[in-house]
């Protein structure tokens, strides 16, 4: 019954179809980084519950994970997890990411949930950007500042938005103000994804059995709108961004 109640906790952590959709682009670009077999050592900035972080950890067992989160009783709930799921490659800290300094740089950065939440997002990005080796990657997402809902009545803002989003012409500018320079960007959240995450937001309040068995539909629209099956401008930006002395040629947004 314990372990039931286990795998119930854990698919509905999992549940919200727009983080599954980011979790997954970026668990993409990270597979192509590996595929060289070299072991990385990758900062997850604003890592929540260290949810991601684990599911990495053990994914790519020669890699090393650092999460971090300013929230005490994120960083507290990952480590008790991390010590229970028995992940020796990952470890968890408080920090406040626009103070952040690094004893060493790291290969990678991932900002997936972080930058909109953080008042100061600016003095967080240079942050970020100086934790990385000059060859770095840093993976972030970002929502488009002009998003909005799809369904009538839904919630108009980000939880915990700080604002609303970035202008996607304005993103080489934010990041070379960094020191960063655009790599890629894969358009995400179009109206498949958007529509379920609605659903769920809406559906959050009922029982469990019900949100799970919601499930299938959470993960199968997440999949579709990452494969083109859906609709709709893009609200949100996965990217990818490399020191300015990387040495290799910017991209256009």
């Amino acid at each position: 019954m314990l372990r039931l109640r286990g795998i119930a906790r854990d698919v509905l952590r999992r549940l919200p179809p727009a983080r599954r959709q980011r979790w997954a682009l970026a668990t993409e670009v990270l597979l192509e980084l590996a595929a060289d077999g070299r072991p990385r050592t990758v900062l997850d900035a604003g890592c929540g519950d260290g949810l991601f972080t684990l599911d990495l950890a053990r994914a790519l067992p020669m890699w090393s994970f650092v999460g971090l989160d300013l929230a005490e009783e994120h960083i507290v709930s990952a480590e008790r997890e991390r010590r229970a799921q028995k992940v020796t490659n990952a470890c968890f800290a408080r920090v406040d990411l626009t103070r952040l300094a690094v004893r060493r740089p790291v290969d990678v950065v991932l900002a997936l949930e972080c930058l909109v939440e953080i008042p100061d997002d600016r003095a967080a990005l240079c942050a970020l950007a100086g934790a990385l080796r000059p060859d770095g990657t840093l993976i972030a997402h970002l929502p488009v500042w002009d998003w909005s809902p799809v369904l009538p009545g839904s919630p108009a803002t980000w939880r915990h938005e700080a604002r609303h989003g970035y202008d996607r012409d304005g993103l080489p500018v934010l990041l070379h103000e960094a020191g960063l320079k655009l790599r890629g960007v894969t358009p995400s959240q179009r109206g498949t994804v958007t529509v379920a995450q609605e659903l769920r937001d809406r559906w959050k309040g009922a029982s469990p059995v019900l949100r799970l068995l919601t499930a299938p539909f959470m993960a199968a629209a997440a999949q579709l709108d990452t494969r083109g099956v859906t609709w709709g401008p893009a609200r949100g930006l996965l990217l990818t961004a490399k020191p300015v002395d990387a040495g290799q040629p910017s991209v256009a947004v």
